[in-house]
């Protein structure tokens, strides 16, 4: 486990809040990647608020069994019950709702670097806005900063191609290895086959377009191993690019103690967060054929 005491990382800004463009920081990865974890973590920063993932919003809005972290059914969350009863005025004017690829749309994007075709998932620029005043109306304080932890190349495309917000993209990348493994544990178990396919398309993909279309100070690739062996250099490059206040001193009583209203998302974020912790049972409990087949895929993205 990597002390969370060892260090302060802070930034300072003399800008009026209120004055500031509302600002997207979106969570890109495949399954299994601690996409959670991170939107937890800069959720957790002051003017920011961790959304979980957006891109299910419709599902969660119509489901009356599922609930937020908070324990709230959709109609009856603080945060979410306006978007439960209007949720069709975040859909696009249109019942062909694109946004999916099919095999060949994906590898048109790796060797192209573009889009075959733009997905259309929801109107952004309302939906974003409606829920940063929504969040700022719960918690009590301007909110600046949106963590999107979505995942999908799709959304990334969307959001780049349908809108005009500001828009951080941080290209989370676990050793296939782990997600593959990860996988395993789950009550619905995934095949390794399936697991490794779509982790290498979905992270070819988000590279190829992210190096394309995003500027260099606009985008980020973070290695999940990297990230809970040395949070403090990574989370500095996070908070030099997006200006987020990262105090690593005060992190385990902020995550702990600030409401999440995530309603989707890797279970554990529902847990007592106590620090980083790599986990690497893969190296051990993964048969070696599988250990030694993937390996090289690491170095492909």
């Amino acid at each position: 486990m990597v002390s969370l005491a060892r260090s302060t990382v802070t930034f300072f800004t003399t800008m009026n809040t209120s004055e500031q463009p509302l600002q997207i920081i979106y969570i890109a990865s495949s399954w299994r990647s601690g996409s959670t974890l991170l939107d937890q973590v800069l959720g957790s920063c002051p003017r920011a608020f961790g959304s979980g993932e957006l891109k299910s919003l419709e599902r969660f809005a119509k489901d009356d069994t599922r609930r937020d972290d908070q324990g709230y059914s959709p109609q009856e969350s603080p945060m979410w019950s306006r978007f439960a009863t209007a949720i069709n005025e975040y859909l696009p004017p249109t019942t062909d709702l694109h946004f999916r690829f099919s095999v060949w749309e994906r590898l048109y994007l790796m060797m192209t670097g573009n889009a075959w075709r733009v997905p259309h998932r929801y109107q952004n620029e309302k939906l974003y806005a409606d829920v940063q005043a929504q969040a700022a109306t719960v918690t009590n304080q301007p909110v600046q900063y949106l963590i999107d932890s979505s995942k999908p190349l799709y959304r990334v495309i969307e959001l780049n191609e349908r809108t005009d917000l500001d828009v951080f993209v941080i290209h989370l990348v676990r050793d296939v290895r782990g997600v593959v493994y990860s996988h395993q544990k789950q009550t619905t178990k995934v095949s390794r086959v399936r697991a490794v396919w779509t982790w290498l398309l979905t992270n070819l993909g988000l590279r190829r377009y992210i190096g394309k279309h995003f500027p260099a100070d606009k985008r980020l690739r973070v290695q999940y191993e990297d990230l809970v062996a040395d949070p403090e250099r990574v989370l500095g490059q996070i908070q030099n690019m997006t200006g987020l206040t990262i105090d690593l001193s005060i992190l385990a009583e902020r995550i702990n103690t600030t409401p999440s209203y995530r309603f989707s998302g890797n279970q554990r974020r529902q847990s007592t967060f106590t620090g980083f912790f790599r986990n690497e049972q893969w190296r051990t409990e993964l048969p070696r054929v599988w250990r030694i087949l993937l390996a090289p895929l690491n170095w492909l993205v």
